[in-house]
């Protein structure tokens, strides 16, 4: 790392009039407040930090293995081009839900249902819990007489009888989920605790609802399947907007027993978890909309989630303020970055003790080879060595365990980190050596996500990566708090677009922002946003494999008229109406669900050669919140663009037989 150049994270801003970059981690003064804690957790069923020896890190059939599942399958289902030419979505999220190995059970369900019990330490009245199972056990019922009929529909199209049978029980299973969800999924007083079920049972019924726009008119319903439109339309709102509203409501819950028992590994819990089971399943809904996504989809995850305090439990690593524990542990909102390496920095002034004392995290912005740098508690000096780890092209880590000091008296010993292993997507590992051999006791915790089967994480299966490390001192330099944040395995450093799909690329995937700032996302867009107002510019580079013709969408919110300028290399302008008014008057704030629309640039574009191509785009007046920019393969496939290459060819050659 020696070689990289030292630019700091936030020298990307320096010109900014409002940035909200600048380092957060000198936001707060250290401060001396500090009090034992983690006095009892019981996240069992998902640890991003649990002790080696633990061999059921995280049960097959658990809640977060459950999100990163039902993420996972959706996203590669999204990808196949024939998607629109069956049920396949449908029935594979049913089947996440209820596979067979259940036996008839409801094990998914009740594991969704235990783990957020656990984290927000309530019960479910059993009379709520026995009813929600029942109506799921119905649901699944319907849903399978629902395949029957559409199989038996897909082999005789034109049987007038299978028309009726497969219809009927389409909108027998619609009636079911609307009574439901509103009603038992989401029962009063108990929004919050059923929160992962109604998320998971509104991203069927939104599939459900998918399936009756793509097949409605083939199935003799022409009317009704603009009716199922619009119906797939209102319901992905109102189901988005509960999921952020009880989402929130549960976040400023845990905030309020931080307040009367500090913890913050167990706010962290709750608004990790919640992330993946509800929040990250509800960001997809907007691409169900069949009619605005004809093609196959190329999406992705921008948000990250933070693993729990190693030395949370040790006295003087977190603080009484929930503000300060949050800016000495988390990143503020920033575009997208990929972990390159790490400078550490060894103290080795106590004669028996050799631990990680700082560290210096080397990164990259999307698209861009420059590597900045940000540094915690790394003031060199005689008593630390430096050590660097160099994070090869193109691999990424995928989890690491750590040997750290175990917290032993005198509370004056050092509880530092003595030893890291990562292991890479690559099949390799890096290690960090602080001593191999600790002259007192050590103990290893492991730090990693689900993978997305049930099989035992490897590089081949990894749902996440590794994004960015902290660590914070407040009692001196012998208690040292650490955490690592993770990022979706979704996110592509290459912004590379798909010619046969729809590839959606997040704002926050640009490489420079000028005077513009990144806006903590709502919670639906799976990731945060960039804020822009007259004059603002931001900077994004996609890479196009081949020569394409492509048309471009964006995704934003804003309560005012305006327009935004793409320059690529020519101006383009795109009017951006108000998305916050109903009739003329103000309705929705402009994070709502309801407040994001799409609009597309009303120009055509062509990548003339395959490589990166530099996106500015400007705003003309603001606030406008962006959330993603779609590029649209403009009915040419790969096929297409090599058959007519040869056409050209052979037009050529006739050409010549005349002319020579």
């Amino acid at each position: 790392m020696n070689s990289y150049e030292n630019k700091n994270e936030y020298e990307i801003l320096n010109d900014s009039k409002k940035s909200n970059m600048s380092n957060p981690y000198l936001r707060y003064p250290l401060a001396n407040d500090s009090l034992a804690s983690m006095q009892n957790t019981n996240y069992k069923d998902w640890l991003t930090m649990c002790d080696r020896t633990d061999t059921d890190v995280l049960s097959s059939r658990g809640a977060v293995s459950t999100g990163v599942g039902m993420l996972s399958t959706i996203l590669s289902l999204f990808g196949i081009p024939l998607i629109g030419e069956g049920i396949d979505l449908l029935l594979g999220a049913a089947d996440f839900l209820w596979p067979e190995s259940d036996g008839g059970h409801q094990y998914t369900w009740e594991d969704l249902m235990n783990h957020i019990e656990e984290l927000m330490d309530e019960r479910l009245e059993t009379e709520k819990r026995t009813t929600a199972l029942d109506d799921l056990r119905g649901l699944k019922a319907l849903l399978g007489l629902f395949r029957d009929a559409f199989d038996s529909w897909e082999k005789n199209q034109n049987d007038p009888i299978a028309k009726n049978r497969v219809g009927g029980y389409f909108e027998d299973v619609h009636t079911h989920f609307v009574k439901d969800m509103a009603s038992i999924f989401s029962a009063t007083n108990y929004e919050v605790l059923l929160l992962p079920v109604y998320a998971q049972a509104a991203n069927l019924h939104l599939l459900l609802l998918r399936e009756g726009v793509i097949y409605g008119s083939r199935w003799g319903i022409a009317p009704a399947a603009d009716f199922y439109h619009d119906q797939l339309l209102k319901y992905t709102a109102i189901y988005a907007n509960h999921c952020v509203t009880w989402y929130n409501n549960g976040l400023a819950q845990q905030k309020e027993l931080f307040a009367k028992s500090p913890n913050w590994n167990r706010f962290n819990a709750y608004r990790r978890d919640m992330t993946i089971t509800v929040l990250d399943i509800i960001a997809l809904f907007p691409t169900y909309d069949a009619r605005l996504y004809t093609k196959p989809i190329k999406t992705e995850l921008t948000r990250e989630i933070y693993s729990d305090v190693l030395n949370l439990d040790v006295y003087g690593v977190q603080q009484t303020d929930l503000n300060k524990n949050e800016a000495a542990f988390t990143r503020s909102p920033h575009l997208v970055t990929r972990l390159r390496g790490f400078d550490f920095y060894t103290r080795t002034k106590y004669a028996y003790w050799r631990y990680l004392a700082g560290h210096t995290n080397y990164f990259s912005f999307t698209g861009n080879g420059t590597i900045y740098s940000s540094s915690f508690n790394n003031w060199y000096d005689t008593d630390m060595t430096k050590s660097t780890i160099n994070i090869p092209d193109y691999a990424n880590i995928y989890k690491l365990w750590t040997k750290s000091y175990t917290n032993i008296s005198p509370y004056t010993d050092p509880v530092g980190i003595s030893q890291m292993q990562f292991s890479l997507t690559n099949n390799q590992q890096l290690t960090y050596t602080g001593t191999s051999a600790p002259k007192y006791p050590v103990r290893e915790t492991f730090f990693e996500i689900p993978p997305t089967d049930e099989k035992p994480l490897t590089y081949e299966n990894y749902s996440h990566i590794l994004s960015y490390m902290t660590s914070a001192q407040h009692f001196g330099d012998k208690k040292i708090g650490y955490t690592f944040a993770w990022m979706h395995e979704s996110v592509d450093f290459d912004n590379r677009v798909d010619p046969d799909k729809i590839t959606q690329i997040p704002a926050v995937k640009g490489d420079y922002l000028q005077y513009g700032y990144v806006k903590q996302g709502p919670g639906h867009t799976g990731g945060d946003l960039v804020s822009m107002i007259r004059t603002d510019r931001l900077g994004i580079n996609v890479y196009f494999p081949q020569p394409l013709d492509y048309r471009i969408r964006i995704r934003y919110s804003t309560s005012s008229n305006g327009y935004l300028y793409i320059y690529s290399p020519n101006t383009k302008i795109v009017y951006l109406p108000p998305t916050t008014l109903v009739d003329g008057q103000p309705t929705f704030d402009p994070m709502d669900f309801s407040a994001f629309r799409v609009v597309e640039v009303p120009a055509s574009f062509r990548a003339s050669v395959a490589g990166y191509t530099n996106f500015t785009i400007e705003a003309g007046f603001g606030p406008v919140y962006i959330d993603k920019i779609e590029f649209i393969p403009d009915n040419t496939t790969t096929l297409e663009y090599e058959g007519g290459r040869d056409l050209e060819k052979t037009k050529n050659a006739v050409n010549d037989l005349f002319t020579n």
